[in-house]
């Protein structure tokens, strides 16, 4: 009885260690930066670059921008907290093309980022601006799986 015991023990284990295995898969490492530009304007503000970078496992992709119907995948977005410090221009883009293909999931022709992908923001930086903070969410898949999407908060400090 103790070695059946014992034996049930020891799968018991191993499924619950593989189990914990699969729930940290990260196959995307975020990193966030800022990059001023060399022009200011009159009142001393500072033009700049937030520059979002997606490190993407190979074989896993990311959702390329668009908006979320419900009918597909999550797309990757971002938002800013608002701040009287620094002023956005435009939207975020990406600086590699989407890959686009049908997708026989979702039955439609989606866009996805592989490998590394910088997405890009201008922002205009006010006086006295020391942070920016902000969020994104994506979703990642391979072939066989797809993760739940994902919210990540970021902060990026102004030197």
């Amino acid at each position: 009885m103790k070695a059946k015991f014992l034996f049930f023990l020891v799968v018991l284990c191993g499924l619950i260690s593989f189990r914990s295995d699969a729930q940290i898969l990260k196959p995307v490492k975020w990193t966030f930066s800022y990059m001023p530009s060399r022009h200011y304007s009159a009142n001393e503000e500072q033009q700049g670059l937030v520059v979002l970078t997606a490190d993407i496992q190979a074989g896993w992709h990311i959702y390329a921008q668009g908006p979320d119907n419900g009918d597909g995948p999550i797309p990757t977005s971002f938002k800013f907290e608002k701040s009287d410090l620094f002023s956005l221009s435009g939207g975020v883009i990406p600086k590699s093309k989407a890959k686009v293909s049908f997708d026989p999931t979702f039955k439609k022709n989606i866009g996805v980022h592989e490998g590394r992908v910088i997405f890009e923001q201008k922002v205009i930086l006010h006086k006295g601006a020391k942070l920016i903070k902000g969020s994104l969410e994506f979703m990642v898949c391979n072939d066989k799986q797809c993760l739940p999407p994902k919210d990540l908060d970021f902060e990026i400090k102004l030197n």
